[in-house]
């Protein structure tokens, strides 16, 4: 790819011009682990300003990097080197290294952590050390290890337990660390334009009928007493919900991010039994993440991002792309033959980073879906893929 098409971009955080020496590389890597950045290799610098392209040979130069990434730095975080040939051929030009914050962090270079300043590289003192370990093992947390979500809020109407044939799911998305958004308190604004920009997001992601009606419910956010915000609706009544009837809400805790709860009617008209409609879970978890990570984009600090899933009400739901016919009369049939669920209780957690949930939540969603739907779902199927326009 010629460095003519490639256009460099500064989106991801601090931006490094070529290190002196293996040793330089190894701390700028490390040091941009804790945020996100970018280093380019190959252009001239004055005052932390790039000037000129100054290409190189590039031949090996790839591996080279990456065997100095592997080898100085501890552990070794996860990068992404492209190399820019001048033009179509060429075999000289730059080399762009993207680092996306790490779930690792912090990574050692020489027994010390390096930092980014600004345009400059300092070391972690020994407070941030143990703040960052801390972070590191509270993203590594296994859901399964922990009784439920841990913190996670009900919405004022939402605490008692949806009646059967109705779903629910729980989201819990919180930063590794406590941050101030630069809004607090006044987060109205920020919130509903959270929203908003995740339906930019999704639209040209997931086809119409299936964009998340979630984030129609969570406009408008409102102040929760001196906690928070919290938007939506989510009491349910001890009457059958509607076919295919979705409400959710949110709650906003300052410094502690998100709680949210979506339920589901699962119990089409005519029928004795319920259906799992996996495929509006995915669709409205994408929602929820891609929220999120609008929220939080241009907070470097706040990623990766730990979010946890719990769906309940699901157990002994048929599958949806297992149980309704297409065709013929349609309609759907619960044969012994068609997957249900079997989870009374449904939990999965991961770490992502805030900008890949504000781009593309897709990846981040099928990672924390993906067990339960392969238990259920048809092997032909695939549930993101029937999403998509």
């Amino acid at each position: 790819m010629p460095i003519s098409n490639q256009p460099v971009r500064a989106s991801l955080g601090s931006v490094a011009a070529k290190p002196a020496d293996a040793k330089d590389l190894a701390k700028d890597v490390a040091a941009m682990s804790l945020a996100g950045g970018v280093i380019v290799i190959g252009v001239d610098e004055t005052a932390g300003t790039a000037t000129a392209v100054n290409p190189f040979p590039l031949a090996g130069r790839v591996e080279q990097i990456q065997q100095v990434i592997d080898s100085r730095v501890q552990p070794p975080p996860s990068v992404t080197i492209d190399a820019l040939p001048t033009a179509q051929g060429a075999s000289d030009g730059v080399i762009l290294i993207t680092i996306m914050p790490s779930v690792s962090a912090p990574h050692m270079v020489d027994d010390r952590y390096p930092a980014r300043s600004g345009s400059t590289t300092r070391y972690l003192s020994d407070r941030e050390v143990d703040e960052w370990h801390d972070r590191r093992r509270r993203l590594r947390e296994d859901p399964a290890q922990r009784p439920g979500l841990v913190d996670f809020i009900d919405p004022p109407d939402g605490a008692q337990s949806p009646p059967q044939g109705v779903g629910r799911m729980r989201v819990r998305t919180r930063p590794a660390t406590q941050i101030v958004h630069p809004d607090e308190p006044r987060l109205r604004s920020a919130l509903d334009e959270a929203c908003r920009s995740a339906g930019s997001t999704l639209a040209p992601l997931v086809r119409p009928d299936y964009l998340p009606s979630s984030l129609e419910w969570l406009l408008n956010w409102a102040p929760r007493g001196g906690t928070g915000g919290a938007a939506g609706q989510a009491e349910t009544t001890n009457l059958r919900m509607p076919f295919e009837h979705k409400l959710a809400a949110g709650t906003y805790i300052y410094r502690g991010g998100f709680s949210f709860q979506v339920v589901l009617g699962l119990v089409p008209p005519g029928v004795q039994f319920w259906v799992a409609y996996e495929h509006l879970w995915a669709a409205e978890l994408i929602g929820l993440l891609a929220l999120v990570g609008h929220f939080y984009a241009d907070l470097p600090v706040a990623s990766p991002l730990r979010c946890d899933l719990e769906l309940l009400g699901l157990d002994r739901a048929l599958s949806f792309f297992a149980s309704y016919r297409h065709g013929g009369s349609g309609g759907f049939h619960d044969g012994s033959d068609v997957p249900r669920v079997t989870d009374s209780r449904y939990e999965r957690g991961g770490a992502f980073p805030a900008r890949l949930l504000a781009e593309d939540p897709r990846s981040a969603a099928r990672e924390l879906l993906d067990p339960l739907l392969v238990s259920i779902v048809p092997e032909q199927v695939d549930i993101f893929g029937r999403l998509a326009p």
